[in-house]
């Protein structure tokens, strides 16, 4: 087993968040199931090299935003319980995986959506960023855990 720092761990994650083109967001409906979806990682560089950069310069550390739809059912899930979870992976070189546990919220401030707002989104929300159906959601993360060669390492933040 081979010992790494927190920092070092630290590292590779934001390394993992930087390079991963999706993120999972798991969310917790009324019946107390998990719903686990597909969401695009604005923290991509690659994809979103500004929308990144703005993030970074929030300095918050892990917490993760995400653009969502007003109507889908993960808006509820959140209005009912704020818990939920977001894991990253890379299977570029060796299969490694990030998870985070958190609270996540629904962003209204209009200088947050308008910072992260990205004009190739007016396919998903035709009104563009004033188009009701645009949502920004912030994940705040307590805990990390990365797993990396058949070791986790684990972290309160």
């Amino acid at each position: 087993m081979i010992i790494i720092k927190e920092q070092e761990v630290k590292d590779i994650v934001r390394n993992i968040i930087e390079n991963a083109e999706f993120v999972h967001l798991g969310t917790i409906d009324k019946e107390g199931y998990p719903n686990i979806r597909l969401m695009m990682n604005l923290k991509d560089k690659k994809r979103y090299p500004e929308i990144s950069d703005i993030i970074k310069h929030y300095n918050e550390g892990f917490v993760t935003y995400l653009s969502t739809n007003t109507s889908s059912n993960k808006i509820q899930h959140i209005k009912d319980i704020e818990k939920a979870s977001l894991y990253y992976e890379s299977t570029s070189d060796v299969w490694q995986g990030v998870m985070f546990l958190g609270t996540i919220e629904i962003v209204n401030n209009i200088d947050i959506k308008n910072d992260l707002w990205e004009e190739s989104w007016v396919m998903y929300y035709p009104k563009g960023l004033s188009d009701p159906d645009f949502t920004i959601l912030k994940f705040s993360p307590h805990f990390l855990k990365y797993y990396a060669k058949l070791n986790n390492y684990c972290f309160k933040l």
